[in-house]
């Protein structure tokens, strides 16, 4: 896709251009030198801790720090919440509850309920920039 064809995009979804970590810094009211920083040190600014499962087991949760909280806050609200989504992906849906995830599955003989192991890990860097990518 040409710049042009994706800036036509961007500007469709009513989506910030941004080409550069000056552009990203612009739009969230960082210093560049503070995206910079937080793009290179994500991985050592998060706090751990665990909580316990219905299970027994653990579930380790990743606090970011209040910088990178507000830059990831930043994204989701002028990136991800602009985007849609599939008609049958309920859980992360401004305004959908529980019962709207379960609506489509009454009467159902059978339903499958499941908690990913190490989701959150699993995903990785360039499979995140080449998803904003395809977006513009």
């Amino acid at each position: 896709m040409s710049s042009s064809s994706k800036t036509f995009q961007l500007k469709n979804f009513g989506l910030p251009l941004i080409r550069t970590v000056d552009d990203l810094a612009e739009h969230t009211r960082l210093s560049p030198q503070l995206v910079r920083y937080l793009s290179y040190r994500a991985n050592y600014l998060y706090k751990r801790y665990e909580i316990p499962k219905k299970d027994g087991s653990v579930r380790v949760i990743a606090q970011p720090s209040r910088e990178l909280k507000a830059i990831q806050s930043w994204i989701l609200r002028n990136i991800l919440n602009k985007l849609s989504s599939s008609d049958n992906c309920k859980g992360f849906e401004i305004g959908c509850s529980i019962l709207d995830n379960a609506a489509p599955h009454v009467g159902a003989n059978f339903i499958l309920n499941l908690d990913l192991k190490d989701f959150f890990p699993s995903i990785k860097a360039t499979k995140v920039y080449s998803i904003f990518s395809s977006i513009g």
